[in-house]
């Protein structure tokens, strides 16, 4: 693995991941041999942020607050529902045949019309010397108005990256954890995921239980994994402590935030990697290649000022002041899990006292709820489910099944027990022929 092309000429990368239920960011800055460190953006901006809400309006007015940058590059992270993946396995070959090869195939492994997608190729020679090749491709309409917000902000020239965040953690096992195989699971909502090493090299994307393409129980998972020779040991979850921060002795990803709290460091240690760094922006897909003269004359100045310019006792004091600071940043990292539990009671007896106001409230209004599905039962169109309620807040969040969403939506807002009802987030087509859609409803007083 060598470091991706695009990202040589960069001084600053800036990575975000939008999705409609948060925006997180994270801003790095080359630190010449020591690798990329978080650094501010801009004055009022911390290097790295989470917001609770997302959405392309979240990400204007974060690409807004940023000016473009020359040499800063942009590095976007989308939910892994918005990207499908095709993955091949093709014999010895130039990396050239073998994009050639994955274009031939791309109108029989792509389930939607070439001209209604963005789709992108990344090329894996694995240590058998095969290659794999990974075709992610999405629907236009589903990333367009983010496109959008990019060129309208003046970033566009600047983006690079357009991918499926959970990929950026096939990185992270590799860079900043140093691993030859393992598994990460990743939960976006109700799907998971696994993201998986095997032992030559490739990336597996395998559904984890529980997600729409996951229905055959937690056993299978296991299984599947154990067939690529990745030990029960090797499993992780994303919020595991192993794979929350990079060692310290990894300078090139030393101090990002873990990425189970800030996806954007997916995107970024896909992007320093060059790694599954797909970009579905709808330029050709095309072998990286890296011309030696960039990488060769700026080593060579690099060198002769460090070897000009640098004392080398000096150096070694501030590094062992660093390790110093290291290792107190962990005795207090440590204290702070230590007291954890703790926040956790709090937390839970807070949770304890709103589910009890809100069980109340859901037992004083029980008629009206009855009268509800009854008369939706009646209006909705036959072989429509509600496979999920969640009620709080005076409001019922229905995860849906139907053969027309429009004629269901139609159905609830003509019900004269409903104020109020809004579809959330996307309708997606279930391989039945249903589709499936999560819809906000809040009821008459």
């Amino acid at each position: 693995m060598g470091i991706e092309a695009d990202v040589i000429g960069a001084r600053e990368l800036l990575a975000v991941y939008c999705a409609d239920e948060r925006l997180d960011y994270l801003c790095l800055k080359r630190r010449g041999i020591r690798g990329w460190t978080p650094a501010a953006a801009l004055d009022g901006l911390p290097p790295y942020q989470s917001f609770p809400s997302g959405g392309l309006r979240a990400l204007e007015e974060l690409l807004g607050r940023i000016p473009p940058k020359k040499r800063r590059h942009l590095h976007i992270g989308v939910p892994r529902r918005h990207v499908f993946l095709r993955d091949m396995l093709l014999p010895p070959m130039s990396l050239e045949e073998a994009l050639e090869a994955a274009r031939a195939a791309l109108p029989v492994s792509c389930h939607l019309p070439g001209q209604d997608i963005f789709v992108d190729v990344r090329l894996n020679r694995l240590r058998d010397k095969t290659v794999q090749a990974m075709v992610a491709y999405t629907p236009k309409k589903t990333v367009e108005g983010l496109l959008s917000v990019v060129e309208a902000t003046g970033h566009g020239p600047s983006l690079r990256s357009l991918l499926p965040a959970c990929l950026g953690w096939a990185a992270w096992l590799r860079v900043a954890c140093r691993l030859r195989l393992g598994a990460v699971l990743c939960a976006e909502g109700q799907s998971a995921t696994w993201i998986a090493l095997d032992g030559t090299g490739r990336v597996h994307v395998v559904p984890g239980a529980g997600g729409e393409e996951g229905e055959d129980g937690q056993g299978l998972v296991p299984l599947i994994l154990g067939n690529l020779g990745i030990e029960p040991e090797h499993m992780f979850s994303a919020d595991d402590p192993f794979c929350r921060q990079a060692p310290f002795e990894n300078t090139l990803m030393s101090a990002w935030p873990a990425p189970h709290e800030n996806p954007a460091s997916l995107a970024a240690a896909a992007a320093v990697s060059g790694f599954m760094d797909f970009c579905l922006d709808g330029r050709e897909p095309r072998v990286r290649i890296v011309h030696p003269a960039k990488i060769a004359v700026p080593w060579m100045l690099a060198l002769a000022l460090t070897a000009w310019g640098l004392d080398a006792e000096n150096q070694a004091k501030i590094e062992k002041f660093q390790r110093k600071i290291q290792r107190v940043t962990v005795e207090t990292r440590d204290l702070e899990q230590q007291l954890e539990p703790l926040k956790k009671n709090v937390e839970e007896m807070k949770r304890a006292q709103t589910l009890l106001v809100g069980a109340a409230g859901f037992m004083d209004q029980r008629p009206k709820f009855y009268g509800f599905f009854n008369d939706l039962a009646e209006r909705a169109p036959e072989g429509t489910w509600v496979t999920n309620v969640n009620y709080g807040d005076g409001q019922f969040v229905l995860q849906m099944v139907s053969p027309e969403s429009l004629k269901t939506m139609e159905a609830l807002r003509a019900s004269p027990f409903v104020k109020e009802a809004q579809l959330r987030g996307a309708v997606t087509r279930r391989q039945d022929g249903k589709e499936a859609f999560q819809v906000l409803v809040e009821l008459k007083k």
